[in-house]
């Protein structure tokens, strides 16, 4: 078979070690590669610890409200359809890239996204030729899109976790972490999140009060300086022994240190969750389907008001669940795009 040129696009954080495998496949197969990315420099940084090189195409607008994040990924599919228009791809691939779906769309190639929240917005799968789902998300949410649904066991954390799931014991003496403490990771919500609310920030000061009552050791992993510098002020006010993490890292990694994780996002939390460390969500947007599967089976726990904040239970963790048995979520999500490519 003549190779093909196949364009990943990375649109956020998570989706380098997403998308990293899917990459790895396609070279194997002889096909030619070219991945493109935006250009923050968290997602620069872990690219390059991914051993990813992508070239950067990004947006000029701000994305601060949803009228300007609209604008902003139509400037960059723009962008990207420029930037792509000396490259002949034969097939675009991304985790929800909205300005990837776009630019492929006015370039005419057929383009496949993945998407596990069937609550964001949608408005974009009209360019997609399919999407990739898991199968706990029932295909009629997408109506008369629902012919370009492919549904997959599992979650799309084990397309990636169980290949970088790294020495537990390697990344407590590496950052140092107090064998006397109960280590918590915490991650806030995103504060541009369009499932950003008031009722989030009101948890968030809660759980923190409830961590307070406890030894712990808090490894925050904020998004921005500005979040770094509050959940400073609030650690130290309370007098919650903590860290900020100076170094790019794998999110696993620090996961895998953890007595328990809490999150007011999706990805970490979910990782958590397969990985079989103690979850918890304060995540205040509408419940999604993968996060109410793996609420009932035990290993995910939603914080919906004050009264769930007590049942968090911070204490050292034992011998867990361990990772979800062997779903063969890679396996079909490979062989289904192969098939894909084979005819592109």
């Amino acid at each position: 078979m003549k190779p093909k040129t196949i364009w990943f696009d990375i649109d956020n954080l998570p989706h380098v070690w997403i998308l990293k495998p899917l990459i790895e496949h396609v070279r194997t197969l002889g096909h030619l590669v070219v991945v493109t990315s935006r250009g923050k420099k968290d997602i620069l940084d872990m690219c390059a610890l991914a051993g990813l090189h992508p070239e950067v195409v990004d947006a000029s607008l701000p994305g601060h409200s949803k009228a300007l994040k609209l604008l902003s990924t139509i400037e960059r599919g723009w962008r990207l359809r420029i930037h792509l228009q000396g490259k002949v791809a034969d097939l675009a691939i991304s985790h929800g890239s909205r300005a990837q779906a776009f630019a492929a769309w006015s370039l005419g190639i057929p383009s496949v996204t993945f998407d596990d929240y069937e609550h964001s917005f949608q408005g974009f799968v009209r360019f997609n030729q399919y999407l990739f789902v898991p199968d706990v998300i029932d295909k009629s949410h997408w109506n008369e899109k629902k012919t370009k649904i492919v549904q997959y066991p599992g979650f799309k954390e084990l397309l990636y976790l169980p290949e970088l799931v790294p020495d537990r014991e390697r990344i407590n003496i590496e950052y140092d972490l107090p064998d006397d403490k109960v280590i918590v990771v915490f991650r806030p919500e995103a504060l541009d999140a369009h499932y950003r609310s008031d009722k989030t920030a009101q948890l968030q000061d809660i759980i923190i009060q409830r961590l307070a009552e406890f030894p712990c050791f808090v490894i925050a992993l904020a998004r921005t300086e500005r979040q770094r510098q509050q959940l400073s002020t609030i650690l130290v006010s309370k007098k919650i022994q903590h860290l900020f993490p100076q170094k790019v890292s794998r999110g696993v990694e620090i996961i895998s240190s953890a007595d328990l994780v809490i999150g007011g996002g999706g990805t970490m939390t979910r990782e958590a969750a397969v990985l079989g460390v103690p979850s918890y969500s304060f995540f205040s947007g509408k419940t999604g389907a993968v996060d109410r599967a793996l609420e009932k089976m035990g290993r995910l726990i939603m914080i919906r008001d004050q009264h769930d904040v007590r049942s968090l239970m911070v204490e050292k963790r034992k011998v867990g669940i361990g990772m979800l048995g062997d779903l063969p979520t890679r396996q079909f999500i490979i062989a289904k795009l192969t098939d894909i490519i084979a005819h592109a």
